[in-house]
């Protein structure tokens, strides 16, 4: 698993991540991911085109990154996704991240 920061604007950051989601995923990209949001004052895009699987771990670290954004103000959003992926969340009521 793989965590980038894509772009940051005043608009908002872009964080790409890419291969699996799952526990030993989360392992490498938690704390990262967790202290990129810490105190964040803008809007997060979440690209999961280079996801290929997402656990129920993965689904925890990203609800945990929700709300630390929402806290703020914000709003985190996952985009890019594959069907297979995006019913995963939809399953989870993830929806409303959704873009």
């Amino acid at each position: 698993m793989e965590l980038n920061i894509v772009k940051e604007s005043g608009e908002g950051i872009v964080l790409s991540f890419s291969g699996k989601l799952d526990a030993p995923g989360v392992d490498i990209i938690g704390t990262k991911f967790l202290g990129l949001l810490n105190h964040l004052e803008k809007p997060v895009f979440l690209d999961f085109s280079e996801v290929t699987y997402v656990s129920s771990i993965g689904i925890r670290l990203l609800l945990n990154g929700w709300k630390m954004v929402s806290r703020e103000g914000f709003r985190m959003q996952i985009m890019n996704t594959s069907p297979e992926i995006r019913q995963v969340f939809i399953i989870a009521g993830f929806e409303e991240m959704l873009a």
